[in-house]
């Protein structure tokens, strides 16, 4: 829900692959808005297991941990009933390389200001594994696809990357990948970025 209690966001992961529902409250009743396609034929399904959204409700994020993507909506909210479906939506896909079973996109956060994303990976179904969490922070508008790094914890100082499909707006990894400090620990299953997200 919005700060201002005014937009609802349902996730419905078996719902084709995956959708994003909305509501808007007026005049006492929760009115149907427009739905999102999450996950698609490539990414795969389930898209909504996990779920964010920033403090006005215009950036949000649906990720699927089984199938191991996250995927950020940009929308302009004022187009929230069902006849603006068609409405254009940016959207960027953040992916594990080679689908690595991490639980990648097991539990996102987002800061209010929607400056940045964590995405939380707790290795569940991994042995002696301690679970990964990276944060991303939106940089710069550019009108082209652009090039991000992935989000593989690595020890060499240059990033293995992947082409993201943003078409307006990129976003790169802050700071280190996070790891849990103990095997087996599920480090990541539950986020919470602070207003600004710099906690």
């Amino acid at each position: 829900v919005t700060h201002d209690g005014r937009f609802l966001f349902v996730t419905a992961p078996w719902d084709d692959y995956g959708k994003v529902h909305t509501f808007t409250y007026t005049d006492d009743e929760w009115i149907v808005g427009r739905y999102f396609s999450v996950g698609n034929e490539s990414l795969g399904g389930f898209g909504g297991q996990s779920f964010a959204v920033s403090r006005n409700g215009t950036l949000f994020a649906a990720g699927s941990s089984l199938y191991e993507y996250v995927c950020l909506f940009q929308w302009n909210i004022s187009f929230s009933d069902a006849k603006y479906q068609e409405q254009s939506v940016d959207h960027h896909f953040f992916t594990y390389p080679d689908r690595k079973v991490i639980n990648f996109g097991y539990s996102i956060a987002i800061a209010a200001d929607e400056s940045k994303v964590a995405i939380g990976s707790p290795e569940l179904n991994s042995a002696n594994s301690s679970g990964i969490i990276s944060v991303m922070t939106r940089e710069v508008m550019l009108n082209d696809a652009v090039v991000v790094p992935t989000l593989i914890p690595t020890q060499s100082p240059t990033p293995s990357r992947i082409v993201a499909n943003s078409t307006t707006w990129t976003w790169n990894q802050r700071g280190q990948t996070l790891i849990g400090p103990d095997a087996v620990s599920s480090f990541g299953l539950g986020l919470h970025l602070n207003a600004l997200g710099d906690r």
